[in-house]
């Protein structure tokens, strides 16, 4: 269920803004705005631990849809 919030996130995203590239929108759903504070499975794959994010387990984190907004508005001005 990952892709269906992505999108939603990205839609939204580029509501706000329509010139935003997808390289753009994946900032804003990444780097710094994804919650990666989460409840850890407890298994390692891949040999990268799930404290590490990108991880196997959690990819960037979970998608963080006000943080990613505000990200974008605060960069905007």
């Amino acid at each position: 269920m990952a892709c269906p919030h992505a999108a939603g996130v990205a839609a939204l995203l580029k509501s706000r803004k329509p010139s935003l590239t997808a390289a753009e929108v994946k900032k804003y759903l990444e780097f710094g705005n994804a919650q990666t504070e989460l409840i850890k499975p407890g298994f390692n794959c891949g040999g990268i631990s799930e404290e590490v994010f990108p991880n196997h387990a959690f990819g960037s984190g979970r998608i963080n849809a006000f943080n990613s907004l505000v990200k974008l508005l605060q960069d905007e001005a």
